[in-house]
C-alpha cells in the first residue's frame, strides 16, 4: 500500500514539471550594431493563471560561474538590470501569453554570451527555463540596414526639389516607434538637422522651418524629402537618420550632393514674349471688327440713299379730244437740263388714252378728279436710235381712271 501510494506521488510529480516548460533557440546570431531578438515561450501550471508573475532574463560571462548571473531584463524592476543593458533591452510580447521574447537593441561583441529565462511567481513557485541560448554577433554593417539615395540631385532656384530615399531595418524594430531626421551640411559648415518626422520641428534650422517635409510614410520605408522654394544656400551635402525610440539609431549612406542653379530667365522672356504676341493679336481683331462694322454702316447708308426716289413734278398740259382726254408729260432729261445741239429732241406725246367720260367733263385742275394713277417710267433713244448711258432721258406717263 506504501509502495502504491509513492508510486502514484512521484507519476504527480512528473506531471507538475511536464507543466514547467520552455521554447527557446540553442543559438542566435546578430550583426553588430544592429538588434536581435531571442524568440522564447513558457508554459506554467494551471493553477498559476491569475497571480502576478515576474519574468527575468539572465546573462552570464563565460568566466563567471553559474552563481554568478547578471540580469540583462527585468520586466518589473529595471535598476536590477546591468547598467549597459539598461534601456536597450525589452520583451516583444505579453508575459500573460506565455510570450517571453527578448528584443536587444544595438548589439555590441560585449554581449555575445549565454541567456535563460526565469519566471518568478513567488518563493515556491518559480522556474529557470534551459537550456540557455548562445547569442552570437559579427562583425561589419548589417544587411538589414539598407539605404537607397543618389548621390546627386539637382534643383533650380526658386523651385522644389525632391531628394528619393528608401530604407530597410531589422525586422525585430518593426513596431518600434521611430524618427527620421535628414541633416544638411556647406562646405566648412558643421552637420547640422534640417527636418524631423514624428519630432520636436524646433530643432530644425530656422531656414528650413515650413520649407521641408517627407513626401511619403516611413513605417513604409519612404524616407523622400521634399524642399520648397530652393534657394542657393540649400546647396550642400544631405543624409537620412533614423532614430528608434529606446532602440538603435542608424545613418544611411550614399549622401546625396544637392545643385542649385540660377533661374531661367529663358522662360520668363518666352511666358513675356507670347504673352505679348496673344495681346497684339487681341487688340489688332478688335481693331479690324470696329473698322468692318464702321464700314458696314457707310454702306447701309448709301445704299439706303440711293433707294429713296423723289419724283419731282412737271408742268402738265391737257387736251381735249371730244369726250376724251390726252395727258402730255414734259420730258426731262436725266443726263443734263438742256438739249445738246444736233441731237433731236425727244417727242412731247409720249401717249394718249381716254380717262373716261366722266373725267371729259370735268375739270382738270381739279384735284378731285384724279381717282387714280399709274406711273410708268421709260427710257427714249436719242436722235440717232441709240441710247448712251449719259443721255437717257426719262418720261413718266400718268393715266388718270376712274374705279
Amino acid at each position: 500500500m506504501i509502495g502504491k501510494s509513492y508510486f502514484l506521488l512521484s507519476l504527480l510529480q512528473v506531471g507538475l514539471s511536464q507543466e514547467w516548460k520552455g521554447d527557446t533557440p540553442r543559438e542566435v546570431i546578430a550583426q553588430e550594431g544592429s538588434c536581435v531578438q531571442i524568440p522564447c515561450n513558457y508554459t506554467y501550471p494551471a493553477h498559476l493563471v491569475a497571480r502576478s508573475r515576474v519574468g527575468i532574463w539572465y546573462m552570464r560571462r563565460y568566466w563567471e560561474t553559474w552563481s554568478t548571473w547578471s540580469t540583462a531584463f527585468h520586466s518589473v524592476d529595471h535598476s536590477h538590470e546591468l547598467p549597459r543593458f539598461r534601456h536597450r533591452t525589452r520583451l516583444s510580447g505579453d508575459l500573460k501569453d506565455g510570450d517571453c521574447s527578448l528584443i536587444i537593441n544595438n548589439i555590441s561583441r560585449e554581449d555575445a554570451e549565454p541567456y535563460f529565462f526565469r519566471i518568478e511567481f513567488d518563493s515556491r513557485n518559480s522556474y529557470n527555463y534551459l537550456p540557455e541560448t548562445k547569442l552570437h554577433v559579427s562583425v561589419g554593417l548589417s544587411q538589414e540596414w539598407k539605404g537607397d539615395t543618389p548621390r546627386e540631385v539637382t534643383a533650380q532656384e526658386g523651385s522644389c526639389v525632391q531628394i528619393p530615399c528608401h530604407y530597410s531595418y531589422p525586422s525585430c524594430l518593426e513596431n518600434q516607434p521611430r524618427g527620421g531626421v535628414w541633416f544638411h551640411k556647406k562646405k566648412q559648415v558643421p552637420w547640422a538637422p534640417i527636418t524631423f518626422y514624428t519630432k520636436d520641428h524646433n530643432h530644425e534650422l530656422p531656414r528650413f522651418r515650413y520649407r521641408t517635409r517627407l513626401s511619403g510614410d516611413m513605417k513604409d520605408g519612404d524616407c523622400s524629402l521634399i524642399i520648397n522654394n530652393i534657394r542657393r544656400e540649400d546647396a550642400g551635402l544631405y543624409f537620412f537618420r533614423i532614430e528608434f525610440d529606446n532602440g538603435p539609431s542608424h545613418n544611411y549612406y550614399p549622401i546625396t550632393q544637392l545643385h542649385v542653379s540660377g533661374r531661367d530667365s529663358s522662360k520668363w522672356t518666352l511666358g513675356l514674349l507670347t504673352a505679348g504676341i496673344m495681346l497684339s493679336v487681341f487688340l489688332v481683331g478688335i481693331f479690324i471688327f470696329i473698322c468692318v462694322r464702321k464700314r458696314k454702316t457707310v454702306t447701309e447708308e448709301r445704299v439706303s440713299g440711293t433707294s429713296d426716289i423723289a419724283l419731282t413734278p412737271s408742268p402738265l398740259s391737257v387736251k381735249h379730244q371730244g369726250k376724251q382726254n390726252v395727258l402730255i408729260t414734259e420730258p426731262r432729261d436725266t443726263a443734263r437740263d438742256t438739249t445738246s445741239e444736233g441731237e433731236t429732241p425727244a417727242p412731247r406725246d409720249l401717249s394718249e388714252g381716254p380717262v373716261g367720260s366722266d373725267a371729259g367733263h370735268g375739270n382738270p385742275d381739279n384735284p378731285d378728279a384724279l381717282l387714280y394713277i399709274n406711273v410708268n417710267f421709260s427710257k427714249l433713244p436719242s436722235g440717232d436710235r441709240t441710247v448712251h448711258r449719259s443721255e437717257d432721258t426719262e418720261y413718266a406717263q400718268i393715266r388718270f381712271q376712274k374705279n
